[in-house]
């Protein structure tokens, strides 16, 4: 009788211990998702992000292969115009505005997201809060980290914006990548 009930108990157990793993595992799935209240928050640049986006399957497979490749590249690049781990920075609040970071530059203003479509509209402004451009992009939340990702001449004029020399030679060269690939995405990967 005695072992009947420890038997049974430990059966219990086991099926809680399955059900809170199975119920850890669902919630990092759902906390994974990219929704206004996720993107929230303090970000610090990581690496590049990048996304070669083609309508054939053929030529995705091939993109998986090469976004390594690619964003080892452009992590040199970016290192030398001053965009590194450390240096660099997103903050997105809940009441809309952003401050972007890059050294000792900061562009700042509000943003507008779409849930549905993961767009991010970044609208640039000065320190009186008028309008002086906006870009659009895309959020996506993967693996805890936020990838910012946009057109690769929309992210070299963030770039310019943030770099303090305008005319290096590596923006020239990040150009010059960006513009061997049809459908090239770049961006920046974040982490909390």
């Amino acid at each position: 009788m005695i072992l009947a009930a420890v038997l049974v108990m430990s059966i219990g157990a086991q099926a809680q211990s399955l059900t809170d793993i199975l119920g850890g595992v669902v919630n990092a799935v759902k906390g994974s998702a990219t929704t206004e209240q996720t993107i929230v928050g303090e970000w610090g640049y990581i690496q590049p992000a990048l996304a070669l986006k083609s309508d054939n399957a053929l030529a995705q497979a091939g993109s998986s292969l090469m976004s390594g490749t690619i964003e080892k590249k452009m992590a040199t690049y970016y290192e030398k115009v001053g965009l590194k781990v450390g240096s660099a920075a997103i903050t997105l609040t809940e009441d809309k505005q952003f401050a972007l970071t890059m050294g000792k530059r900061t562009l700042r203003g509000t943003y507008e997201f779409d849930g549905a479509t993961k767009s991010l509209m970044l609208n640039f402004t000065t320190k009186t809060s008028v309008k002086i451009g906006q870009i659009k992009g895309e959020a996506q939340l993967s693996g805890g980290n936020l990838k910012l990702l946009f057109a690769a001449d929309k992210m070299l004029k963030i770039i310019k914006g943030l770099s303090a020399v305008s005319n290096n030679s590596s923006i020239a060269a990040i150009s010059q990548v960006a513009d061997q690939y049809d459908g090239m995405s770049l961006g920046m990967t974040f982490a909390k």
